[in-house]
């Protein structure tokens, strides 16, 4: 009895590895979905941003696209000692922010995190350009919370219909 016991929990053991296996792949192949849309939406953000810029007088900005900053003290996040925003620019201050789709607020409150931290380095009479956090689509019952977090730090949230309108 113990021995068919024992077969049966290897066999069950195999199961759950295969299992886990399974979801490992689909997590991968879900991530580089998630660059991928990421990427093209940056591409789609810059022409954006620069008509956004010109609309409000701002000519000729020099866009950063990826642009890292040190961050020795870790205050946007306790894991590292630098952080990125995909699009900047220091005068007219833009800080841009894409991601696919926002399902919870950890994204929003680490943006906000990085607004704040980018703020603080910038001479007070650097001009406002636009501060985005630019999206497919926010999930419906985190609109609100979303909304007021970035209205907090001066900045906006945009959905991918607005970009193409």
């Amino acid at each position: 009895i113990d021995q068919r016991f024992q077969e049966q929990d290897r066999r069950i053991d195999q199961r759950f590895q295969e299992q886990d296996r399974r979801f490992d792949r689909q997590d991968i192949i879900l991530m580089e979905i998630n660059s991928k849309l990421g990427a093209n939406l940056e591409q789609v953000l810059a022409s954006f941003v620069e008509r956004e810029l010109a609309a409000k007088g701002f000519q000729q900005v020099s866009l950063k696209m990826r642009a890292k900053f040190k961050d020795p003290n870790r205050v946007v996040s306790p894991h590292t000692t630098e952080f990125e925003v995909d699009i900047y620019c220091e005068n007219p201050l833009v800080i841009v922010e894409v991601t696919a789709f926002l399902t919870n607020l950890d994204k929003v409150e680490l943006f906000v995190k990085k607004v704040a931290e980018i703020k603080k380095r910038v001479p007070s009479d650097v001009p406002m350009g636009l501060i985005a956090l630019v999206t497919y689509s926010i999930d419906d019952d985190l609109r609100e919370d979303t909304i007021k977090l970035l209205q907090d730090v001066g900045a906006v949230p945009i959905e991918r219909r607005q970009l193409e309108a």
